[in-house]
């Protein structure tokens, strides 16, 4: 819930399926976001993402070398650069996500008052996630072209969800399916997942499906 009596500077948005696996200071992040050219932090973006995946197909997705449009901060540990420096779209330049980004909390406030204004006279339709990070693409060009991130992702989005509306618009058990059945047919046995104990791979992409049944406890 968005209001105007809010005293927290910045907000975060996480989706039902995104996994923490690494500690994130909270300390450089509202550092970096008193940078008025960076318009959010990423937690799932770093130099170890190298590729992007969409319905099956895999293409590299880098961090963008040039001096000019990308800085390194080594001692803070933190990634700086220019979003249009990369094609629209890749995980580069998509700033305006609600996936693991961090934003001030006055932006969020004005461009949701935007989509809801959108969504009341044009139709827009937000209804859903998936349907307000749809609205906040039409802020994209207005706002600042600076990203940020730390060197290396702590967050991923594991695309294991299957209970949504709409879940068969999303990639879902691709690689490590487990028929919701059996999900609950173990959960009334009173089985669950302790995420301390489920193995994270190499992650080279902010999409990764991993393999959550390998960390159902008793």
């Amino acid at each position: 819930m968005l209001s105007i009596e809010n005293k927290n500077p910045l907000v975060c948005f996480f989706t039902d399926d995104g996994i923490m696996f690494k500690e994130q200071g909270v300390g450089i992040i509202e550092k970096v976001m008193q940078d008025i050219n960076v318009v959010t932090y990423s937690m799932r973006m770093g130099l170890n993402v190298v590729r992007r995946e969409h319905q099956g197909q895999s293409a590299p997705d880098q961090f963008c070398k040039n001096p000019q449009r990308s800085r390194v901060d080594l001692e803070n540990g933190v990634l700086y650069w220019d979003k249009t420096a990369h094609f629209y779209g890749n995980y580069w330049s998509y700033s305006h996500s609600v996936d693991g980004h961090v934003f001030r909390y006055n932006d969020i406030f004005d461009w949701t008052d935007s989509i809801c204004t959108l969504s009341v006279h044009n139709g827009l339709k937000c209804q859903t996630p998936n349907d307000y990070e749809a609205g906040l693409q039409t802020v994209w060009c207005s706002t600042t072209q600076w990203m940020s991130s730390s060197l290396e992702s702590c967050y991923v989005n594991s695309p294991n969800n299957r209970v949504s509306d709409n879940f068969h618009d999303n990639s879902s058990g691709d690689t490590h399916y487990c028929s919701p059945d059996e999900m609950l047919r173990l959960y009334e046995q009173g089985k669950r997942i302790d995420f301390l104990k489920v193995p994270i791979p190499h992650i080279d992409c902010p999409h990764t499906e991993i393999d959550i049944m390998k960390g159902i406890q008793w």
